[in-house]
This record gives C-alpha cells, sequence and structure tokens, in this order.
C-alpha cells in the first residue's frame, strides 16, 4: 500500500544481512553497493561504511552519485569516487595537487591535513582560475582559464607519458598500468566508409568464432616493416570441449575481452565481465592475469603498423555526416592481426591520442614540447589554458619523478 511498517533495530539488521549474504554467494561480493556519508560529514560514519564495503569486495558508491557534479575521470579511469582516500592520507602525500575543489572552503574540518603537510617538505600545487581560500597554501598556481583544465591535464600527461612510459619505460608505472588498468586488452581497428581507419571496440572472444585457432607465428618479419603479423588464441581461464576456438564458445563470450600474452597468443585474463554472470565465471571476479603474462605494446622494430584517425575537439567548424568532431588528426599505431581483424592495445591507443611519438610509426606527431600547432603539447595547452607552457611541463614532470621517489605518495 505503499506505507511503512514498524521494526525492531535487530530484525531490519538481520534482513539487510541476509540480503548481503544471499547475494554474495549467488553472485560475487561486487554485486552489492552502498553509499555512506562523506568523511567531511563525519570519519566515523565513513569509515563504518567505506570499509566494511571495500574490505569484502563491494562497490562503495558516494554522494557525487546523488547530484552527480562530479567530473567523470575519477570514477571511469579507478572505478571508485574521489572520497576514497581519508582526508588524513593528504597528509602522507609527497606532491599534492589540488584541482577542482577549494579545500579549506568545502572541506574545512579537514584542511589542516593539508596544511600540516608541507612541514615535512610536501609541494602544493593549485589549479584554479581564482585566488581561491586554497590558492594560499600553494608553491605553485596553475591561474587556468575556467573550463580548460582537460587541455592542461592532456599536455601533462603527454609529457609524462612521453619521459617516463616511452622514453624511460620506468617498472614502476608499467607494471601498475599492465595490472589495474584496461592498458594491454585488445582493441579493433575499424574501416570507415570513406576509407578512414579509426579506433573499434575491445576485441572479445565471440569475436574469434571464425577463426579455427590454428597456431600461426606472431613474430614480426622485420625486413618488412608491414609484415602481417598473426597470432594463436588460447584460455587458460575457461575449458570447453566445444569443436573450433574454444574462446569463441565460452560463456558470455560476448563480454570476454582479451589481451595478448608476451608468447603471441591471445588468451582471456580472467575476471573480466563474462566472468560476472554465469556458473563458469563463479570465484574469477577479480582481473588476477594468473598464468598471463600481457603485452602493454605491439612496437618494436618492424613491427606493422596503421594510420588512425582521431578526433580533435579542439578546433572551430562545420560538423557534416561522418565527420570526426571538428577536425581529424592521423597518428600510427602498432598493430597485430587476429582472426582476420587488425587490433592494438589500449596503451598503443592511448600513446596516439596524446601525441607521444615512437620512430617508424606513419602520422602526424609533435616537432616538441613547443609544437603549438599538435594537440597534447605543453605549447598546445597555453593558447586555450593561459597556463605557461613550462609550468605545465615541469609540473607534470615532477608529479612523476615524486611518485617514483616516494613509491606512489603523489
Amino acid at each position: 500500500k505503499g506505507g511503512m511498517v514498524r521494526t525492531t533495530w535487530e530484525e531490519a539488521v538481520e534482513i539487510v544481512a541476509a540480503a548481503h549474504t544471499s547475494t554474495i554467494k549467488d553472485f560475487g561480493p561486487d554485486r552489492v553497493a552502498g553509499f555512506s556519508v562523506i568523511p567531511a560529514m563525519s570519519m566515523v560514519s565513513y569509515g563504518a561504511g567505506s570499509r566494511y564495503l571495500e574490505l569484502m569486495g563491494g562497490h562503495m558508491l558516494s554522494f557525487y552519485d546523488w547530484y552527480a557534479d562530479l567530473p567523470p575521470a575519477s570514477p571511469q579511469v579507478f572505478g571508485d569516487q574521489t572520497d576514497v582516500p581519508e582526508a588524513g592520507d593528504w597528509f602522507n602525500s609527497d606532491y599534492l595537487i589540488m584541482w577542482g575543489t577549494n579545500l579549506p572552503l568545502t572541506r574545512t574540518p579537514d584542511a589542516h591535513f593539508m596544511a600540516e603537510a608541507r612541514y615535512h617538505g610536501q609541494k602544493v600545487v593549485v589549479c584554479s582560475p581564482d585566488f581561491a581560500d586554497n590558492t594560499k597554501f600553494a608553491d605553485e598556481w596553475l591561474r587556468v582559464h575556467p573550463g580548460t583544465d582537460g587541455a592542461l591535464a592532456f599536455a601533462m600527461g603527454h609529457v609524462i607519458l612521453k619521459e617516463f612510459h616511452v622514453g624511460r619505460q620506468e617498472e614502476f608505472f608499467l607494471d601498475y598500468m599492465k595490472r589495474h588498468t584496461d592498458s594491454p586488452f585488445l582493441l579493433t581497428i575499424e574501416t570507415e566508409p570513406d576509407g578512414q581507419l579509426t579506433p573499434g571496440k575491445f576485441l572479445v572472444a565471440s569475436d574469434l568464432k571464425d577463426d579455427d585457432g590454428a597456431a600461426a607465428s606472431s613474430t614480426p618479419n622485420s625486413s618488412t616493416p608491414n609484415s602481417s603479423n598473426s597470432a594463436t588464441v588460447s584460455n587458460p581461464n575457461v575449458s570447453s570441449s566445444a569443436p573450433g576456438n574454444p574462446l569463441a564458445e565460452s560463456e558470455h563470450a560476448d563480454f570476454r575481452l582479451l589481451v595478448m600474452d608476451k608468447d603471441g597468443t591471445v588468451k582471456d585474463p580472467g575476471g573480466t565481465m563474462a566472468d560476472r554472470y554465469g556458473p563458469d565465471g563463479a570465484g574469477k571476479w577479480n582481473l588476477d592475469m594468473e598464468g598471463v603474462d600481457p603485452l602493454m605494446s605491439f612496437y618494436e622494430d618492424g613491427c606493422e603498423s596503421v594510420e588512425i584517425s582521431l578526433p580533435r575537439f579542439d578546433l572551430v567548424g562545420e560538423v557534416g555526416p561522418g565527420a570526426i568532431g571538428a577536425g581529424v588528426v592521423k597518428r600510427g599505431v602498432p598493430v597485430r592481426r587476429v582472426a582476420g581483424k587488425l587490433v592494438t592495445t589500449v596503451f598503443d591507443l592511448m600513446l596516439a591520442h596524446y601525441g607521444v611519438e615512437r620512430a617508424g610509426l606513419p602520422g602526424q606527431w609533435p616537432t616538441g614540447y613547443d609544437d603549438a600547432s599538435a594537440p597534447g603539447t605543453p605549447a598546445w595547452q597555453e593558447e586555450l589554458t593561459g597556463v605557461p607552457a613550462g609550468a605545465a611541463e615541469r609540473i607534470g614532470r615532477e608529479f612523476a619523478e615524486s611518485a617514483l621517489e616516494s613509491g606512489g605518495r603523489s
């Protein structure tokens, strides 16, 4: 009847506990989602709810889910909200960037953790268009034009990827990306009606249904830059006696994302969407990469590559039928061939998006950090944001250097 029924705390707690237990047993702990007050309201209340949910493997929601003012990058990349580190953890950081929040005003009870951290040498950078309450605590102020800070972050990412992930190939960063992001997963390259090549969707097990699984060399012909590199497909996490490719016949094959192992075989790493809903995936809910050492990149001497079209949204212009953004930039990615499809990795595509050049790949690449015509460079962002190119370059580099020296305390 839409009314309320009076009950006791004991009965209410028992109902909730039974629902949690039943859900975890049938579907896994990540099917449980919950919400508690934000740390700025009460660390005790927040801690009770968040630690309970996160330690059992559930999903911790946030007040951002209620009124949706959160820039989406944090939850999309990391799967959590910005509340996850408690305010006291600011004190543990060696390099702190305040970006998108004015702590003394919005988190008044917790701001002392930020202020006190400077006593042990923490560097504080503020990114904001105005001289806000928190700007006075900053060692450096990135005075960005309102609404353009995406370009600043893009340029800092360009510097970090170019110098630390490609130039120095820092294992600390690359290992994290391999184990905790989608960087090694395979993406298809699609052909548009006008002949342009564009990034497609994730390669999934059902895409292999026409592949017989026959072994083929995955080693490139170094004397032929555009050699056709094929791969064997195998699956250590799914058993099947069905004829044809066992991956294509696996449970929920449309949702089984794939990686390429360093031995050249395409493998199911386990713990993808396919393992969340059926009996075959029970107990395989975590992306542990057990028995799989995935390739982050297909780039090497003599690798096959193609030139893809990527959208530019920093240009003003007519957007006609079939147009990609308001402009197009063409950049190369290394590829392999799997079941008749061209594929690359998320990491390789990301480097192309960020304009990080690697020798031998075709396309339009920046001539340097001072190339203002190429999306992603510090000079390019300066024209949009007003932040000096040198500041974007230096602070991006400092943030990464500090993370390396401190073991991730940036």
